[in-house]
């Protein structure tokens, strides 16, 4: 099975030649690297080429006339692959040595998988290691069990449980994973995670097959774990307007799916049924996540006086949405009786 590294650069000259490095320690070596730079300023490119200059594997560059963004930058590097699986890579992390070999293993393993991802060490820039998985603080053991049980797509549509820098995907599906809308509220990782686990059968493997660099100039951050609560120590209407923001963007996210999932259903024809499927499980976690926009935006128009408060959040709990969108009676609690 050919392979295709779809690598997005972007000033990395700090860290690039020890990424680019790990590719070629591969027990499986990769059949080519693209790589899309967003217009570096640095050395980025001058380490690229001549890294490629002595590689045993091709790779080739391209380069954007004007700076796109991460998104589009990836899209750029993932346009241009040309083997049947497809995987991401950042910039700035290190893959372990089994890396490809493992992960290719998985897909000849299970034709029906079209889309995997593992779990990571957390290092820091020096790639000390910080005694934490990337599953620490991105996939809970509980949304591991909901994954494991077939809620695949409510896991990822709730929360992106995938790091992108992780990931890898059958090039059959890249036609209808691009072009990536302009007005999706996340990044890349999570477009592509969302879209394969709306159209077949997503997977991931517990390994630890990447160091992921921990630095001052990433891109993105890792949640830490307390982030796993939506309650924290904060003001309530703070809080409730996080919340609401969340909603928003699971909305946006999901309809933009659904948009996409209803081009492939008009493609696919007669051989649709799969696609009707997906359609059904979009529009279900699309009206939760309405109801709990309107838990939240609840939640934050609340009366400054307290007794004024008691029969919306009485409504809130009979219909369970306390439980269902925030931390149950404690949730209500505070909502009863804070300033």
């Amino acid at each position: 099975m050919r392979t295709s590294i779809a690598m997005a650069t972007f000033n990395g000259s700090k860290y690039v030649c020890e990424q680019l490095e790990s590719f070629g320690r591969q027990s499986r070596l990769p059949d080519e690297v693209v790589v899309s730079d967003d217009g570096s300023t640095d050395a980025t490119l001058d380490i690229v080429r001549e890294f490629a200059a002595r590689s045993s594997f091709e790779i080739r560059v391209f380069t954007n006339e004007a700076m796109r963004g991460v998104v589009s930058n990836f899209q750029n590097a993932i346009s241009h692959c040309t083997g049947e699986l497809i995987f991401l890579s950042d910039q700035d992390d290190v893959w372990h040595e089994r890396k490809i070999d493992t992960i290719v293993q998985e897909f000849d393993r299970d034709p029906s998988v079209g889309f995997l991802f593992s779990n990571a060490e957390l290092v820091d820039n020096e790639l000390n290691e910080l005694g934490e998985t990337i599953w620490n603080r991105r996939f809970s053991t509980a949304e591991q069990r909901d994954f494991n049980a077939g809620e695949i797509y409510k896991v990822i549509f709730e929360r992106n449980v995938v790091t992108g820098a992780t990931a890898a995907f059958r090039s059959n599906l890249r036609r209808w994973l691009l072009p990536m809308p302009n007005d999706f509220p996340f990044l890349h990782d999570a477009w592509i995670a969302l879209a394969c686990s709306a159209l077949g059968n997503v997977a991931f493997v517990p390994e630890k097959l990447i160091k992921y660099r921990i630095h001052d100039g990433q891109t993105t951050r890792i949640p830490e774990a307390e982030d796993f609560g939506m309650e924290q120590e904060s003001e309530r209407v703070q809080l409730s307007a996080l919340g609401s923001k969340l909603m928003k963007h699971r909305l946006l996210a999901g309809t933009l799916i659904l948009d996409r999932l209803k081009e492939i259903e008009v493609a696919a024809g007669n051989d649709a049924t799969y696609i009707a499927r997906a359609i059904r499980d979009c529009q279900f976690e699309l009206k939760k996540a309405r109801e709990g926009l309107d838990h939240f935006e609840l939640r934050r128009k609340l009366s400054p006086l307290r007794i004024s408060r008691l029969i919306p959040v009485s409504r809130e709990l009979i219909t369970s949405r306390y439980g269902r969108f925030s931390n149950g009676m404690r949730s209500a609690l505070k909502d009863l009786l804070s300033r």
